[in-house]
């Protein structure tokens, strides 16, 4: 999702028309999965994937529709079963559910999208909820409250009552980000999306298990830290995409760096002693 919204503020900077498409929910078998989102450029050229075949075609032809005529906002739900795409052999059994959203000035999605690329980049865990479908004409599709630090910052929905539930619903994903589809009793469905920092890794050790860590975890998307007292071991040459290289004994190298509740340490150090001394650190 990153790069989507890298290249969202991109186009909003050159005053270009854009549509993000976004699964907001699925159920059973699918090709992709809530969250998933694609940017659609004026000219019909893509950032992102929703899963692709005929599905993924028919909404970017939507989408490129929707840039012509300038129309608003817009919800899709397709069922993937075979007398729908046999033809295309797209069986999946399940069911997608799309919003589809046109921007055509900065406006709130520009404030959004800025606070969602400070969150990539080690700031706080933000909250995005917006209205993709809704019965009720005094909340249009598309509106937004932002959310930070468990209290709104910015937008509502018009309804105090709606807001708190909003904020209670987007605590629970609000350290390690994801989303969730919130359907009311009122017809009111509500797409909430956490997009926090990339998790941290400290690697409590520079020796051969945890370089073998630290392959796999790059891999992953994890910032990675190491703490070695030996400079031999935490160096560029040993951990060249490490965020953070600390020589030091590990308790004054944890008092060095940022840890909080979406942190990971794993203890891996040159023998029991120097485990139990970086165990001790971290607990």
């Amino acid at each position: 999702m990153k790069e989507v919204f890298e290249e969202a503020l991109c186009l909003i900077e050159k005053g270009v028309p854009f549509i993000v498409a976004t699964i907001v929910h699925t159920r059973g078998s699918t090709p992709q999965k809530a969250g998933a989102k694609l940017l659609i450029r004026q000219d019909g050229s893509r950032v992102g994937n929703l899963g692709g075949g005929c599905i993924e075609g028919e909404i970017w032809s939507l989408a490129t529709q929707m840039l012509h005529s300038q129309s608003g906002p817009l919800y899709r739900r397709y069922d993937l079963k075979e007398e729908y795409s046999s033809g295309d052999g797209l069986v999946c059994g399940g069911t997608m559910h799309f919003f589809l959203e046109p921007v055509k000035s900065p406006g709130y999605f520009k404030s959004s999208a800025t606070e969602i690329m400070r969150a990539y980049h080690g700031g706080p865990s933000v909250v995005i909820a917006t209205v993709v479908n809704s019965p009720d004409e005094k909340l249009g599709l598309g509106a937004k409250i932002l959310i930070k630090n468990d209290a709104i910052v910015q937008g509502s929905f018009g309804n105090s009552e709606l807001d708190r539930e909003i904020i209670n619903a987007g605590k629970s994903i609000s350290v390690h980000g994801g989303n969730l589809y919130y359907k009311r009793t009122d017809g009111i469905e509500i797409f909430i999306e956490c997009i926090s920092s990339y998790p941290i890794l400290v690697l409590m050790g520079g020796g051969y298990v945890n370089r073998a860590v630290y392959k796999v975890a790059e891999t992953l998307g994890f910032r990675i830290y190491v703490i070695d007292d030996r400079p031999e071991f935490a160096n560029r040459e040993q951990f060249s995409g490490a965020e953070i290289l600390v020589v030091s004994d590990y308790r004054e190298g944890l008092d060095k760096i940022p840890v909080d509740s979406n942190t990971y340490i794993v203890v891996a150090t040159r023998g029991h002693r120097y485990d139990d001394m970086a165990l001790a650190a971290a607990v």
